[in-house]
């Protein structure tokens, strides 16, 4: 059968191959069960093939179609794990750490018992862990420009919404630095534009 074969592909990690078939079995009968396993191996087709960005709303529309089917827990964190492997260095933009995270608290909120629970809070730390980061060598930059309210701002941020993580030591040590300035100091700086240039 169409399936078998497409299982075969699958099970030896040939999904573009798999992909096709899959699609076949979607397109041909679309209200059969066998469709609705499609749809998923589609999913996970992009997935093992690292298209993240392809998977994700693969996933979101089986979730959205089978909202009672017993495979959602497992949907629900394969849409996390696309953005646990897009994520970002501390250095760069984090929009997917926070999807991430978003992604993996709705999972717990959702199906506290389920198998993908424990991978799931161990990653959110891990994300935390990130964006804490990220505010830190963000608040680096603002004191290597010597613009010392905005460096202040960011490391409060990483210490009030990431409190018990990694970069929160650093933010705690970089803040003690800025309390020997007073206020004046703090606040008269030229602009960075007019020290960066000459």
């Amino acid at each position: 059968s169409l399936h078998r074969r497409a299982m075969e592909y699958y099970d030896k990690g040939r999904y573009l191959l798999a992909e096709e078939i899959f699609q076949k079995i979607r397109d041909r009968y679309p209200f059969s069960p066998l469709a609705t396993m499609a749809e998923l191996r589609l999913a996970d087709c992009k997935f093992y093939q690292e298209l993240y960005e392809e998977a994700i709303p693969l996933y979101e529309e089986f979730e959205k179609l089978h909202p009672t089917n017993k495979a959602v827990p497992y949907v629900v964190f394969q849409e996390g794990s696309c953005y646990y492997n897009l994520m970002c260095p501390a250095d760069r933009d984090q929009t997917y750490t926070h999807k991430m995270i978003e992604n993996y608290r709705r999972l717990l909120k959702r199906f506290p018992g389920c198998p993908y629970a424990y991978e799931a809070r161990k990653r959110i730390q891990e994300g935390r862990d990130r964006l804490a980061e990220h505010e830190v060598v963000v608040a680096k930059w603002y004191l290597n420009t010597k613009q010392y309210i905005q460096a202040k701002k960011r490391l409060e941020t990483a210490l009030t919404l990431y409190p018990g993580t990694r970069a929160c030591k650093e933010a705690e040590r970089l803040l003690k630095s800025l309390e020997g300035l007073s206020q004046e100091q703090l606040a008269q700086r030229k602009p960075w534009w007019e020290r960066v240039l000459p």
